[in-house]
């Protein structure tokens, strides 16, 4: 039993299906700070994750963890739907920083699966709020099936360490665009920064200040792939109010200038 599966906090920030209609190939490797699901309901293609060609074929789950570097070669004429989300447990962190799951499932029910990937397009663009619920609950429905399945790892003891800290990271989550010295993280804990410092760094394996770096690049990126927001406004709701050293510190931790991740 995990107690923090309870408090899973599933953001749907995108689904949508899509055929492909041309020979498009994503060529180099990306890693997103949002996690990827898809369907496939039609024709063939395939991905490069963890060091392997996976075949993607008609029935095929196909799940891309918050993190993972993958390539993309769909064939034309795949059709498929795709949800782009996130996912944290109660403490704030990411349940893919403490899981490793199966890239690939085929569903023995994939009728089943395809009715519910079905409604989530319509659902999520009406933006109301129901039907971004039902959304919610289908993508819980498709995710639990690459979490049910034995070959998941579950990292238990990291899941518990990073716990303690969910006044610290909560706190980050919202006050990104601000400044945040480790001695206003080490107050929402009530603990000396040194000793503070210490302890996160043991827990998560790199320091406050690289996980508050860390944490404003993902929200970058993000707002850079799901808006149309400008670059100078993006840096400066992640974090970054100086746009040369956002772009600076961007392409040093992502290999990409904002503008070309964009695209």
């Amino acid at each position: 039993m995990i107690p923090q599966i309870h408090a899973l906090d599933l953001s749907v920030i995108m689904a949508r299906r899509t055929l492909i209609q041309d020979d498009w190939r994503l060529n180099y490797q990306v890693h997103d700070p949002f996690a990827r699901l898809y369907i496939i309901t039609d024709s063939e293609g395939g991905m490069r994750l963890r060091d392997q060609d996976i075949a993607l074929t008609t029935g095929d789950m196909v799940l891309v963890q918050a993190g993972e570097r993958f390539n993309h070669y769909p064939s034309v004429g795949m059709d498929h739907y795709w949800f782009h989300f996130t996912a944290h447990l109660r403490s704030g962190s990411s349940l893919f920083d403490h899981i490793l799951a199966p890239n690939l499932y085929r569903p023995p029910d994939y009728n089943y699966v395809l009715s519910l990937a079905q409604k989530a397009p319509q659902l999520f663009a009406s933006e109301a709020p129901a039907a971004l619920l039902e959304v919610k609950g289908i993508l819980q429905l498709l995710l639990s099936r690459f979490l049910n399945l034995p070959e998941t790892k579950w990292d238990l003891e990291a899941i518990g360490h990073v716990e303690r800290f969910r006044p610290a990271l909560r706190y980050i989550d919202l006050h990104l665009n601000q400044d945040l010295p480790i001695s206003l993280l080490a107050r929402q804990m009530d603990l000396h920064p040194t000793y503070f410092a210490n302890i996160f760094s043991k827990a998560f394996g790199i320091g406050p200040r690289d996980y508050v770096l860390r944490k404003r690049i993902e929200r970058a990126q993000t707002l850079l792939f799901h808006t149309d927001q400008p670059i100078r406004d993006v840096g400066m709701q992640s974090g970054f109010p100086d746009p040369a050293y956002f772009s600076r510190i961007f392409m040093k931790q992502t290999g990409f200038s904002p503008s070309a991740y964009r695209r």
